[in-house]
């Protein structure tokens, strides 16, 4: 490998990873243990959407014994992992285009596309950021370049000086 290549570790790029919030990046942010959770239940029965009674939390939380998560606090405290995860998973389940069997059936395809032992990998963000120079930064960063110069000439370095507030 050269060192003009540049090899990116643990980040999906996919066009399925993109377009924030749908149940692929809701999924990927999952742990492991809600995701086969989910999986079991998505395998045994149909999953509801928009009610907590049927859910998937729900019904993943009856898979490893926890007849009680009927909350974003108790989904995330039985899983463990924030609240941010659990509404995002949420909205993105409860917005899809489909309902019932269909909806179960593409939630039982996304956890296996993102992997159900893997652990949720870190967002990346990038920032693309412009240096702004005024015009008399610019002056200044010249003039200084320019008395670096060693042909550089001192008649009218005083008078200079003053303009550029030097």
């Amino acid at each position: 490998m050269s060192t003009e290549d540049f090899v990116l570790e643990g980040v999906d790029l996919s066009p399925a990873a993109s377009g924030y919030p749908n149940l692929y990046q809701a999924c990927m942010r999952l742990p492991a243990k809600a995701k086969q959770a989910m999986y079991a239940a998505a395998s045994a029965r149909t999953i509801r959407q928009g009610t907590w009674n049927g859910c998937a939390f729900n019904q993943a939380g009856w898979e490893i014994g926890n007849k009680m998560v009927d909350s974003y606090g108790a989904a995330a405290s039985a899983f463990k992992c924030s609240l941010k995860v659990v509404q995002a998973f949420i909205s993105a389940w409860d917005g899809l285009d489909v309902r019932g069997d269909e909806a179960t059936t593409r939630l039982r395809e996304t956890l296996e596309e993102v992997g159900l032992f893997n652990e949720p990998t870190r967002a990346i963000r990038i920032i693309r950021t412009v240096e702004w120079k005024s015009e008399q930064t610019k002056l200044v960063e010249a003039f200084k370049a320019e008395m670096e110069d060693e042909n550089f000439s001192i008649d009218g370095l005083a008078e200079a000086c003053d303009l550029l507030g030097v």
